[in-house]
C-alpha cells in the first residue's frame, strides 16, 4: 500500500504529457472559436453584398435606362446578379419594388375617415384609394420601378444558411435584406 502511495506522489510530482493534455483541453475551444469568427465574417460579407447590390440596382433604376434590351425590372436583376460576387443564389432573391408620390408616404396607409373612431380602418369606411386597386391598404405604395420623379423603395431580401452547417440547429436560416430610397432622375 505504501508502494502505491509513493507511485502516486511522484506521478503528481511528473509532467510528461502536460502539453499534450493541456492541447486536448484548449483545441475544441480554439478550433470552435475559429470557425465561428469565419461563420460571422461570412454572414457579414453576405450582408453587405446584399446592400451593395440593392444600392447598384437603385441607382441603376433611377435613371430609368433602358438601352439594353431588357425591361428596367429586368434590368434591375440583372445588375443584383452582376453585383453579388457570386455569394448570392439569385433563385432565392426576392426583390420588390414599391413606388411612392413623396418620401413622406413610405409605409402609410391609406387615408379614411374613421366613421366609428375606432382608430383603425373598418370595412365600409370611406377611403381615398391612392394606389388605385380599388381597396384599402397599409401601404399606399404602387409596385413596380416608378417613372420620372417618383420615389421608389427598393427592398433585397436573401436567406440563407450558416457556412459550415454548424450554426444551423442554433439560428436557422439568416435572412439578409436590404432597403434603398431614392427617387427617379428626370428621364
Amino acid at each position: 500500500m505504501q508502494n502505491l502511495y509513493k507511485k502516486l506522489q511522484g506521478l503528481r510530482r511528473d509532467i510528461k504529457g502536460a502539453i499534450a493534455v493541456e492541447f486536448a483541453i484548449i483545441l475544441p475551444v480554439a478550433i470552435t472559436l475559429l470557425v465561428g469568427i469565419m461563420e460571422v465574417a461570412f454572414m457579414m460579407f453576405v450582408s453587405a453584398t446584399v446592400e451593395n447590390a440593392v444600392m447598384s440596382a437603385s441607382r441603376y433604376g433611377a435613371i430609368g435606362n433602358t438601352s439594353t434590351g431588357l425591361s428596367r425590372e429586368e434590368a434591375i436583376l440583372e445588375i443584383v446578379a452582376d453585383n453579388n460576387f457570386g455569394v448570392i443564389d439569385m433563385d432565392d432573391v426576392t426583390l420588390t419594388t414599391t413606388v411612392y408620390s413623396s418620401f413622406e408616404d413610405i409605409g402609410e396607409e391609406e387615408p379614411y375617415v374613421d366613421a366609428n373612431a375606432s382608430e383603425t380602418y373598418d370595412a365600409g369606411e370611406e377611403y381615398s384609394d391612392v394606389n388605385g386597386n380599388g381597396q384599402w391598404d397599409e401601404d399606399m405604395g404602387i409596385a413596380g420601378v416608378g417613372g420620372t420623379g417618383d420615389i421608389v423603395v427598393y427592398q433585397i431580401s436573401y436567406s440563407t444558411n450558416s457556412l459550415t452547417a454548424l450554426l444551423d440547429f442554433v439560428f436557422g436560416s439568416i435572412v439578409h435584406s436590404a432597403v434603398i430610397a431614392i427617387r427617379n432622375e428626370p428621364f
